[in-house]
């Protein structure tokens, strides 16, 4: 009878877990951070977004690049064109676009092809954005002036082939107006995203 009372009582299996064996057989437990594995997917995916807008802008700045660069030829080709005031303010306008984008073109094409950023992000959406509004408002200027100028000589007879390259280089300036444009809508939405993000 004592034996019987001092043998240990029969303990009874309590089931284990689904998914305990593969712990004891060496397996990796998993870690709360796994649940934030998606975060760099999501990160890589914004900066492809970011990558293929860059690339537009970099053709947007391109193309007003090449606009400016004949405009500046086209006006520098006309005969005394610094005496009237309106090719020469058009002159002025595209040398300055022209100087402008192929600074932006060189550096936006090297932080492409090395993944490098040539100025830090935070300061170059300020710059992308303020000199895209400048040089548009200074290039719709410029053509303004020089479309009213040379419908005016228009209006009066002065029909001949100076006009015709002024004409021509006022329709350049709109250009790249319009592509200037286009890249200050982009910069204006990434300086606005990194402001909503900060």
């Amino acid at each position: 009878m004592n034996k019987i009372m001092q043998q240990p009582e029969k303990q009874t299996e309590i089931p284990r877990p689904p998914g305990s064996d593969d712990l004891e057989d060496g397996a990796k437990e998993v870690r709360p951070e796994s649940h934030f594995r998606g975060l760099s997917d999501v990160q890589q995916w914004r900066k492809e977004d970011w990558m293929k807008k860059g690339v537009l802008v970099l053709v947007l700045r391109a193309c007003a690049l090449l606009f400016s660069f004949l405009a500046f030829i086209i006006v520098a080709v006309v005969p005394g064109f610094h005496l009237v005031e309106s090719t020469s303010y058009l002159f002025a306008i595209a040398l300055i676009t022209m100087v402008y984008t192929a600074s932006q073109v060189g550096i936006k094409g090297h932080e492409l092809r090395t993944g490098k950023d040539v100025i830090s992000s935070d300061i170059v959406v300020w710059i992308d954005f303020i000199g895209d509004q400048v040089m548009a408002y200074m290039l719709i200027s410029a053509a303004s002036t020089g479309g009213m100028s040379t419908s005016a000589m228009r209006n009066m007879g002065y029909i001949n082939p100076i006009v015709e390259k002024e004409s021509a280089a006022v329709a350049m300036c709109f250009l790249a107006f319009f592509s200037v444009a286009s890249a200050s809508l982009i910069s204006g939405y990434h300086l606005f995203t990194e402001l909503s993000r900060s």
